[in-house]
């Protein structure tokens, strides 16, 4: 019995959900992406302390393991089981496969969507029904934390980075 309960334990503990919006942290990432080939193109180096490098995407591991198969079938990579949208299969792997996460050194993208503007986050800042409006305090904390991801994802020394910083800055922080 004591056995079997350990085994239980450890998948409940195993198996616990990553708390970190999906469908907001697919968006994130291609918004990053994008971000960060503009820089590159642009003859920027991308530090690799930046969070937004594919090196710090907490959940692309999943990403990478999961194939469309049709318009109506998506496969687990973990585990090979075919799900009828991508949405149960992101359930799938938040209880299966979370174990394959490194949560401690992992970033939820999604939770960077009002700096990086997501179009999901964009279209519901324009409904007013849809959220409770900032204080100036959380907005000069949020921007204070974006000019700062910023600043780490790029070599302040160099001319080019501080003109693309500068640039992003004011567009997205």
């Amino acid at each position: 019995a004591e056995r079997s309960g350990a085994r239980g334990r450890e998948h409940r503990e195993r198996s616990m959900p990553t708390a970190c919006d999906r469908a907001a942290t697919r968006e994130a990432r291609e918004v990053a992406r994008a971000m960060l080939a503009t820089a590159r193109r642009q003859g920027v180096e991308v530090l690799p302390e930046c969070a937004l490098s594919a090196e710090h995407d907490l959940l692309l591991p999943h990403e990478e393991h999961k194939t469309k198969v049709t318009a109506t079938q998506w496969r687990c990579g973990y585990c090979s089981k075919l799900f009828s949208s991508e949405e149960y299969l992101d359930r799938h792997l938040e209880r299966r496969h979370d174990d394959t996460l490194i949560h401690t050194h992992g970033l939820c993208l999604g939770e960077m969507c009002d700096v990086l503007q997501c179009p999901t986050w964009l279209r519901a800042l324009r409904d007013p029904t849809a959220h409770a409006p900032c204080s100036e305090r959380e907005l000069a904390a949020r921007r204070q934390f974006c000019e700062h991801s910023l600043r780490a994802c790029f070599d302040t020394r160099d001319r080019a980075a501080r003109k693309l910083i500068a640039q992003l800055s004011a567009r997205h922080c």
